[in-house]
């Protein structure tokens, strides 16, 4: 996640929202949900298909003084995350649903985030990634949604294409602090130029691209995955906290009203 190039985001939704489908007609049916209303990390962990992955001082704990729904939520927590200290990071992965099946070609995915200060990323901070295994001990990325900071401070959203190695547009709208957002994004994963993603936020879409590689060729069974992160090579200040909660993959949107299983 290297371009800093700021690409207008209306002109990736355009080509998106040209030829957008919905993931499923009527209500949306939820594959997978995660809360943390077991008092521990076993909804991303369930079944073996998913996991938690930290490196460098990054640690993932349930806690109950910041909720969003139900009586425990996540915090994703970095730090010493100065640039030049390498990479700090939290992964809350799932490559299966809640079934134990793949994850789908084409499926929507969510989460509510919280975030307790402004933070400027020196060059990228990853909140939500998809990524292809393309061998058993090769895992890469193929898009991701960082947070970067605007001259005045505030927040926002931007989409990195990991397989092009090009920004694919900066939302518009900040991102709040001090309260929870709702992300949601539509993924199809394709290895030619028909894949597609869009994201939401609270409801709005802010961010998309259309006619693009979102995966890489492998014959895993389970090579797609898809992850809530707190990933950085470097912000300010060098400490954050990302709390999370009712995570979902769902075919259709499920919105932000939404909350996970109890």
């Amino acid at each position: 996640m290297s371009s800093r190039r700021a690409i207008p985001a209306f002109l990736a939704l355009a080509a998106f929202l040209g030829g957008a489908g919905a993931a499923a007609a009527g209500p949306p049916r939820v594959l997978w949900s995660g809360g943390g209303e077991t008092g521990d990390l076993s909804s991303w962990e369930e079944g073996g298909g998913g996991g938690v992955y930290n490196s460098g001082t990054g640690t993932v704990r349930v806690q109950r003084s910041l909720v969003r729904s139900g009586a425990y939520a996540f915090a994703s927590t970095i730090t010493g995350a100065d640039p030049g200290n390498g990479s700090q990071a939290t992964r809350l992965f799932r490559w299966q649903t809640a079934s134990g099946d793949p994850l789908p070609l084409d499926a929507d995915y969510g989460v509510w985030l919280y975030f307790a200060r402004r933070v400027r990323p020196a060059q990228y901070w990853n909140v939500f990634q998809w990524k292809t295994k393309v061998s058993p001990d090769r895992v890469e990325p193929t898009f991701v949604v960082g947070v970067d900071a605007r001259p005045s401070g505030h927040m926002y959203l931007w989409l990195w294409d990991a397989i092009a190695r090009r920004d694919r547009g900066r939302a518009s709208i900040n991102l709040p602090v001090g309260r929870w957002v709702h992300l949601e994004a539509r993924y199809r994963w394709s290895t030619t130029r028909t894949g597609r993603v869009q994201v939401w936020q609270d409801g709005r879409a802010i961010l998309g691209a259309g006619g693009v590689r979102t995966a890489l060729p492998s014959r895993d069974n389970f090579r797609r995955s898809w992850s809530v992160d707190n990933y950085t090579n470097g912000i300010a200040p060098s400490q954050a906290t990302i709390f999370s909660d009712d995570a979902s993959i769902s075919l259709g949107r499920v919105g932000p009203r939404w909350r996970a299983r109890r």
